[in-house]
């Protein structure tokens, strides 16, 4: 059986990205916030600020100015925010407080709770509040009780972060990985099918693929909204990366860039992290905790208690006729048992690289890197020495990425 993968057109359309960096200009806009921010959120214009001993801050526009509301706040170690209508909601070191004034008063929303629990997720389900706390999750509104949701956890879970929606939660634990529910919380099962990594600390969603930064550190992404994972290859990350911070949430997606901050900088992908631009210009504190975006800007949260702002980078298109583009990537025998022989041929020169991916998206093999000419050209990839299952041959060249799915036999 031989996979064949081919592009032959009498005039062929090529799309490239780029990021405007010109545009990711930091300018620093908040630094009295008695301590390190640690969350955020948003109401349309309006923007929330969490601070680990300062409590609740507001800005109306974009961030140049903020104000305090946790005058009356009992607890100032905010780690978690949420707006909902008229009501913000911010867990602390002792539960959680809601204010319906504008952060005029603060009551507490304990029952069923314990003030003594320290609360560092928030989702909000339809109508349905979602806490993730130091012991578990729980689930309630604004005017009932809370009730304890772990359903199919095993212990005293601590729960760092949540993403999704009522027919597919996910929470991020700590040491336990991550957990899925379909039924606004009422069980849960865990899915840690490809993860390497047991504490979870950030969700991110981009180019409709769920991403998770762990500790370790490590980068993990799911196609199928959680159910399985696959580890971004650290060759394929910036060096950087590997300083994603653990304790904060160091990763942030729209449908058309992921964004990173970590102890050396902020960086933007826009290829599903196979390359990563730095976007720190400006930036004079290089120590990134957490990222927000809303209305076109992007806040960071750096490790000194100030927070700073940058237009969202902007994603460039460039488009190149090509009249005489001709490609043809395949592969033969498929499946193979010791080796398989991979052929590429182009009508145009340029640099091409050829590796193979395992399931979980590691590369397991670098068959070829460099220049080729104009023509066709072959390539064995011998895997003696691989276990027997699934493969996938990744060809890059400068107009595309082609994919061969190979299937070594035992």
């Amino acid at each position: 059986m031989k996979q064949i993968i081919s592009i032959l057109a009498v005039c062929v359309t090529v799309v490239s990205f780029c990021l405007n960096n010109a545009a990711a200009q930091w300018v620093k806009v908040g630094n009295d916030f008695a301590g390190e921010v640690q969350c955020f959120a948003s109401s349309g214009t309006n923007i929330f600020a969490g601070s680990d001993g300062g409590g609740v801050f507001f800005t109306g526009d974009n961030g140049m100015t903020w104000a305090t509301l946790g005058t009356t706040l009992p607890n100032k170690h905010v780690h978690a925010l949420l707006v909902s209508g008229v009501n913000i909601l911010a867990g602390t070191n002792a539960g959680i407080y809601v204010s319906s004034n504008g952060g005029t008063l603060w009551l507490p929303l304990n029952t069923g709770l314990g003030d003594t629990a320290i609360i560092h997720a928030l989702i909000l389900n339809g109508q349905t509040l979602i806490a993730g706390t130091s012991y578990g999750v729980y689930r309630g509104t604004v005017l009932t009780n809370w009730e304890r949701i772990d359903t199919g956890m095993v212990g005293d879970f601590y729960i760092n972060t949540f993403i999704g929606s009522d027919t597919n939660l996910l929470a991020g634990a700590f040491e336990f990985g991550a957990w899925r529910s379909t039924d606004n919380g009422s069980h849960w099962d865990q899915s840690n099918s490809g993860l390497t990594k047991s504490d979870m600390h950030s969700f991110a969603e981009y180019s409709n693929e769920l991403y998770v930064a762990t500790d370790g550190p490590g980068l993990f992404v799911s196609d199928d909204n959680g159910h399985t994972w696959g580890e971004i290859p650290v060759s394929f990350q910036a060096a950087s990366l590997n300083n994603l911070l653990s304790y904060s949430s160091p990763i942030l997606g729209n449908k058309d860039q992921l964004f990173a901050a970590s102890d050396n900088g902020i960086y933007s992908t826009i290829d599903k992290a196979a390359n990563w631009a730095n976007i720190s210009t400006g930036l004079t504190n290089l120590d990134a905790r957490v990222l927000f975006q809303n209305t076109g800007f992007l806040f960071a949260a750096i490790g000194d208690s100030s927070v700073w702002r940058s237009q969202v980078p902007e994603v460039s298109v460039t488009v190149k006729e090509s009249n005489q583009l001709s490609i043809t990537v395949s592969n033969y025998p498929n499946p193979f048992s010791d080796k398989t022989t991979i052929t590429f041929t182009s009508s145009e020169p340029g640099f091409t690289a050829i590796s193979i991916m395992n399931i979980l998206g590691e590369e397991v093999a670098n068959v070829f890197s460099g220049e080729l000419e104009a023509g066709g050209h072959s390539f064995i990839w011998n895997a003696k020495n691989m276990t027997a299952g699934i493969y996938e041959c990744i060809v890059r060249t400068k107009n595309g990425v082609y994919l061969i799915p190979l299937l070594k036999d035992f």
